[in-house]
């Protein structure tokens, strides 16, 4: 959980990192394009997690509040997986 002091340009849940990733996508610099490009989003099937996995090889992971993040929610953990080209094209094409 992030203290009430961050900066308010942190995204707080899934949805706004989504928010941030998809105006990026749209109308963003093209390195920072080319860097979403890069990307891999992993949504979670049987409990709700959303894993992006950066170039750089960081996983940034959004689960539910109280949540622990690195323990398993289910016996088997299925998601679908979103190339972060997949996700640029699809919002260009959107918007």
């Amino acid at each position: 959980m992030l203290s009430a002091d961050a900066p308010d340009s942190i995204p707080r849940s899934a949805l706004e990192y989504l928010e941030v990733k998809s105006e990026i996508a749209i109308g963003g610099a093209s390195d920072a394009v080319e860097d979403v490009r890069g990307h891999r989003f992993e949504f979670v099937h049987g409990w709700r997690e959303l894993s992006v996995h950066t170039p750089e090889g960081i996983v940034i992971r959004f689960v539910l509040p109280g949540t622990l993040a690195s323990h398993q929610q289910a016996p088997h953990r299925i998601a679908g997986l979103v190339k972060g080209e997949a996700f640029v094209n699809l919002m260009k094409d959107l918007f």
